[in-house]
């Protein structure tokens, strides 16, 4: 019980909490896989200045071999931390975010390979983040991500579109 109500209490403590979809494109030639791909996001967002966010991430990306079925294909889960600074320092508006992490499960299938894949994950997001209305804020973004790993590595671009729900609000 005490560790249900210690989650509860540190997930509310945060101030800011994204749902998030992408479209991605592979970069480079090295798999059969289609180049296109989605992603679904969970971001959570602590405020530490009032330019900014620290961030945790976890995130689940595919690429499906469609010529197969939709039966082999690449897949990423990255668990990540960053921080989401605004260039004019109101914490809306344009911003960088930088991350780092870790792949934790990922896989490579197709007819000549069945790889896992897990190593060090970064990412560089640069987006808009629109003035909140009521308790609904947007955020785009295009995102750059990279999978290092025993294999080489995976590289994508992302075109990032998150919903964002307030929890508490911040000082502006």
């Amino acid at each position: 019980m005490r560790r249900i109500t210690f989650l509860c209490l540190f997930l509310f403590s945060f101030s800011q909490i994204n749902a998030q979809i992408e479209a991605a494109v592979l970069l480079g030639n090295k798999y059969p896989h289609s180049s296109f791909g989605f992603g679904a996001f969970l971001n959570v967002g602590i405020p530490v200045s009032d330019a900014g966010y620290g961030t945790i991430e976890a995130a689940a990306d595919f690429f499906l071999d469609w010529s197969s079925g939709g039966e082999y294909g690449i897949a990423l889960v990255p668990v990540m931390v960053g921080y989401k600074h605004t260039l004019n320092g109101t914490g809306l508006g344009w911003y960088v975010q930088p991350q780092a992490g870790y792949n934790i499960v990922g896989a490579i299938s197709n007819d000549y390979v069945d790889e896992k894949i897990h190593g060090f994950a970064w990412a560089g997001t640069f987006g808009y983040l629109f003035n909140p209305g009521n308790r609904i804020q947007f955020d785009i973004g295009l995102r750059y991500e990279s999978v290092l790993y025993k294999g080489g590595s995976i590289n994508f671009v992302a075109l990032r579109i998150a919903h964002s729900f307030l929890i508490g609000r911040r000082d502006r």
